[in-house]
């Protein structure tokens, strides 16, 4: 090893190589699979790929000699192989020592097999399963066993680590003047609630765990899965309760407007095209419960949603949804060197127009001032939402005025969710009810409905002669930008709540 490490510092060129940057290891990926009951199968996953990715380095003569848990990297669908520093092949200048770690291949044409060299450990407490290997209890530290094909898995308390063996002759480094490699490697995630002690003298890697989202890539598309069985199930079941799949105004707009649906004759179960394309930008840190976003596209559409998931005590789920064209699709989310997005406080200001509720506060009150709250007017482009929203209430009261009054009510619903975005700005998702109360004038004769298909439904074709009370409920997606610049609302999912009167 001295006289390796000497030729290394004497050596005349260096090799660079560029690899593609995995966050997790496998310990930490394994230690969230047990706590979150997705032990099982991330266990399967696990061995097959390290079964695989062992007889892809038997084949290539390389041993690693410090495999363990936390060199080890993944995204929870492959496995990578890390820190070779301790690596050898026959096709190295090896001394008669390390030479003996290469022996002859006599099992060509068989099962691969992982060689772990074991070192006892204080005896723990493993729980023997059907298979007689170990089974993992939260909490516990038991290793992962996987034994040689047709060999009994050991039973007694021990720590793997050391050599995985590997025969076929790997490269030959030469020298050259300048060598420029570079891999482009798969990864997979796995994470495992214990590590093997190291049979090396050599003290184990100090270097710290990357930071991890509030859900790993592969939980967060488990979550998508669930979510659109979840609202198919509640669509087949007449979407009177959407609950297994949407919380707060999310789960209430849905439930109106499968009532309106009903109430119009069309079907409260829409054909759903399969969800393509998915990514998610996933925060590091949040305050309260924890969240994300997730966007996607439908099989043979060009539109593009938006959907905020969030941790309730009864599970996952969906508190905001928007819908874009590809033209109104907001920016990219900031993503940090470890992948994960950024949140942007309900009250947070700083490098933005206006602070993510002061955006909400302000849509709010350009609706219930029909567009005349001038400071509010300024903050949104002419073509958001909020000021057709606006427009829509200032033409509304125009039709009225000579023989009504109309006074509009909003409220912002306290939940807000603002991601920062690659530019600066941020993207915030926020609902806003809103209540119109219209009063006939003293002495009017003349009395007023609603026409059109759903609120003709709502209010059961019932005209009225003293007061009217429309409500309606809408989530938004504003695009902020970096100040200065005018606030963008590409995106409402709306519905009518109710209309009474007398």
């Amino acid at each position: 090893m001295r006289e390796r490490l000497e030729a290394v510092a004497s050596a005349s060129a260096s090799i660079v190589l560029f690899l593609e940057y995995i966050p997790q290891n496998l310990y930490d990926w394994l230690a969230t699979q047990l706590a979150t009951g997705a032990v099982t199968s991330a266990y399967t996953m696990v061995e097959r790929r390290l079964r695989t990715d062992v007889a892809f380095m038997n084949a290539n003569g390389l041993l690693h000699f410090d495999a363990h848990y936390r060199n080890i990297l993944t995204d929870g669908q492959r496995l990578y192989f890390a820190d070779l520093g301790l690596a050898t092949s026959p096709r190295f200048d090896l001394s008669a020592d390390e030479s003996g770690h290469h022996p002859v291949r006599t099992d060509r044409g068989r099962h691969e097999r992982l060689l772990l060299e074991p070192v006892r450990r204080e005896p723990s407490h493993s729980v023997p399963g059907r298979t007689g290997q170990p089974r993992h209890r939260p909490g516990l530290s038991n290793p992962l066993v996987i034994a040689p094909p047709g060999a009994e898995p050991r039973r007694t308390a021990t720590a793997y680590s050391g050599a995985i063996d590997i025969r076929r002759p790997a490269m030959t480094i030469r020298p050259l003047p300048i060598v420029l490699i570079a891999l482009a490697l798969p990864a997979t995630a796995c994470n495992t609630g214990s590590e093997p002690a190291s049979t090396f003298a050599r003290p184990a890697s100090s270097a710290p765990s990357a930071p991890r989202g509030v859900v790993s890539v592969t939980e967060a598309k488990a979550i998508l899965a669930q979510w659109e069985e979840a609202e198919k199930k509640a669509a087949r079941e007449g979407g009177t309760d959407w609950t297994a799949a949407e919380a707060e105004l999310a789960a209430e707009i849905s439930r109106t407007q499968s009532q309106v649906r009903k109430m119009i004759g069309e079907s409260v179960e829409p054909a759903r095209k399969p969800i393509v394309k998915p990514r998610f930008a996933i925060p590091g840190k949040v305050g309260g419960a924890p969240w994300f976003m997730a966007e996607f596209s439908r099989k043979g559409t060009t539109s593009w949603w938006q959907a905020i998931f969030k941790k309730t005590p009864a599970g996952w789920r969906t508190v905001a949804i928007s819908a874009t064209t590809t033209k109104s699709r907001p920016p990219a989310v900031a993503r940090d060197k470890n992948g994960l997005a950024t949140v942007v406080a309900a009250d947070d200001g700083n490098t933005l127009i206006a602070a993510p509720r002061a955006i909400a506060q302000a849509q709010a009150r350009l609706q219930s001032t029909f567009g005349q709250d001038r400071r509010a007017r300024q903050l949104f482009t002419a073509d958001s939402y909020a000021r057709r929203n606006a427009n829509v209430n200032r033409d509304n009261r125009k039709t009225l005025q000579n023989q009504w009054t109309t006074k509009i009510r909003t409220q912002p619903t306290p939940e807000i969710y603002a991601l920062r975005t690659s530019a600066g700005g941020a993207l915030v998702w926020y609902g806003i009810r809103e209540q119109a109360t219209m009063a006939a004038r003293p002495g009017t004769s003349f009395n007023m409905g609603f026409t059109s298909r759903e609120t003709a439904a709502l209010s059961h074709g019932q005209r009225f002669n003293h007061k009217a009370v429309y409500k309606s409920a809408a989530i938004y997606l504003a695009v902020v930008p970096r100040s200065p610049g005018l606030v963008r609302v590409p995106a409402q999912w709306f519905t009518h709540v109710s209309i009474t009167g007398s």
